[in-house]
């Protein structure tokens, strides 16, 4: 493994531990209503499902984080010439379609928004340890509603 690909793995699990962090607060100490959410998605039963879990989690992360980050983000900056209404619009559109999530998943895919907008720009629009970290958030995040 190269320096370049560790130094984005160690990121990516970073910024996934961080995003946890905010995650957690969000549902479970904010604004979790203690009903589970686990009836919108269905239950992972053979080794084929878990197969298809791993990589539409894969393909998803990298999908929203290219589509949000990379091109929104890129695309905001120049036409409104401020990173800062970059992130905040991309963020918006990004908690927009976590609504399903309800309140507390709109929240926090807000708050992950401005955080990984921020980090985008922030290291030179480095997309790799975002989108693994985002990888494994959804691969944990519906591993455990499985699991409950």
């Amino acid at each position: 493994i190269g320096t370049t690909l560790t130094l984005y793995l160690v990121l990516g699990l970073a910024f996934r531990a961080l995003y946890y962090a905010i995650g957690r607060a969000a549902y479970y100490h904010l604004l979790y209503n203690g009903q589970s959410q686990s009836n919108l998605y269905p239950q992972i039963a053979t080794a084929t499902d878990w197969i298809c879990l791993v990589v539409m989690c894969v393909l998803n992360g990298f999908a929203e984080e290219i589509a949000i980050r990379a091109y929104l983000i890129t695309r905001f900056v120049q036409i409104f010439r401020s990173p800062l209404i970059a992130i905040l619009l991309s963020s918006l559109i990004f908690a927009a379609y976590h609504v399903y999530q309800g309140i507390g998943g709109l929240i926090n895919a807000a708050i992950v928004g401005l955080l990984f907008g921020s980090i985008f720009l922030l290291t030179r629009r480095r997309l790799w340890p975002l989108a693994i970290s985002h990888c494994t958030v959804d691969l944990i995040s519906f591993a455990r509603m499985n699991h409950h």
